[in-house]
């Protein structure tokens, strides 16, 4: 008899990322708008930032529960970040096609195992669904690259007023599938709202660790592709 009959997953990092890059679309948008910027240089002032943020949170540190709270902590952040790259000018603007460009589904990509994974899942009769810190945008995005029919439901974040890691957005989770904690397994990137969340909630919890660096997680994988070694 098998341990599990949902597996519940993570949408960024987990299922899929920014393409080509976070950095990219950030250095396109600045180019639309007049600044010449390096990619690289983006690219680390956004970790250093994002790194701050997560040491000393400078608002709410639970900031997807609602499309305004999410919208109103990425202004924060993207104002910070062109003030410390040094642009000047429209800076509404700039925050205005931020928030757009990262709602567009051209501008993410499935990770290359996904699909064939999801598939293989499903094969084995297992049911999934999507639970997600994300404003509202991540149910039509998951549309538009094919994930949705892969799942059950979709759970954003911002759509139903909680976050991992608090235990309800996963209490949700589970009433939608309709199954007990002890039958499901959580798969994600985050090791705070992914694992120590979902082993809040009961669940038990695999980290996906793409950039290789271990956790303190029992369970981990470098790509989904080792779901299929868990999970017979």
């Amino acid at each position: 008899m098998r341990r599990y009959d949902v597996v519940f997953l993570d949408a960024q990092g987990t299922l899929l990322t920014a393409h080509p890059s976070t950095a990219a679309i950030y250095g396109g948008v600045c180019a639309r708008l007049g600044h010449e910027v390096d990619h690289a240089e983006v690219g680390g002032t956004i970790k250093a930032l994002w790194a701050e943020y997560r040491q000393s949170p400078p608002m709410d540190d639970r900031y997807d529960t609602s499309d305004e709270t999410t919208r109103a902590w990425w202004a924060d952040f993207n104002t910070r970040l062109y003030h410390r790259l040094g642009l000047n000018g429209e800076l509404e603007q700039f925050l205005e096609e931020m928030w757009r460009v990262f709602g567009v589904p051209e501008n993410y990509r499935l990770y290359p195992e996904v699909v064939d994974v999801l598939a293989e899942l499903r094969s084995r009769g297992y049911r999934l669904g999507v639970v997600s810190n994300w404003d509202s945008r991540l149910i039509p995005l998951c549309e538009r690259l094919g994930v949705t029919p892969h799942m059950e439901f979709v759970v954003a974040s911002a759509a139903v007023g909680v976050e991992k890691p608090d235990r309800r957005i996963f209490d949700l989770a589970l009433a939608r599938a309709g199954v007990p904690a002890h039958r499901v397994v959580h798969v994600g990137d985050d090791y705070e709202a992914d694992v120590l969340g979902a082993q809040g909630a009961g669940i038990d919890a695999i980290h996906l660790v793409r950039d290789g660096l271990l956790s303190q997680a029992s369970l981990q994988i470098p790509t989904l592709q080792g779901l299929l070694d868990l999970l017979p």
